[in-house]
């Protein structure tokens, strides 16, 4: 899975995947630069289906509905 995200400063970022239940099947934490950021997330070990993606700077959350086909 590619994400792609702007942050207004160099931050951690925490990416978090929740399955439909609410438990964290994936969780992974990167240092993003002020701008434009794209990550590359390895989805291959979860299931088909629909998922919570959580992007967290420590002050700012972002959930968005993914489908892993």
């Amino acid at each position: 899975m590619t994400v792609k995200f702007e942050s207004i400063d160099n931050n951690t970022i925490n990416i978090n995947i929740f399955d439909i239940f609410g438990k964290i099947v994936l969780n992974q934490k990167v240092d993003a630069d002020k701008g434009i950021n794209t990550v590359l997330i390895n989805t291959s070990n979860l299931a088909s289906g629909a998922y919570f993606i959580s992007l967290n700077n420590g002050e700012k959350t972002l959930i968005e509905k993914v489908i892993k086909n």
